[in-house]
């Protein structure tokens, strides 16, 4: 989950598309890419296993320093 954060905070979140479509964006890239896609790598030490949506969304829900805006 750690690697997902990571990579949504980097490449994932921008002002035009909200959280349900960014996840299905990001679940569609690691369905086609694999989940090594997220890492840069395959010498990632550990193993990586895919969260839930739902799992992801709660996350980011709890994640305390998040800047929301509103349209």
């Amino acid at each position: 989950m750690t690697a997902m954060l990571e990579y949504l905070t980097k490449n994932g979140f921008d002002d035009k598309t909200n959280l349900s479509d960014t996840l299905d964006k990001l679940y569609d890239k690691i369905k086609s890419q694999g989940l090594y896609c997220l890492t840069g790598t395959r010498n990632f030490s550990g193993k990586l296993a895919l969260p839930r949506k739902y799992e992801l969304s709660a996350a980011i829900n709890r994640y305390r320093d998040l800047k929301i805006k509103k349209y």
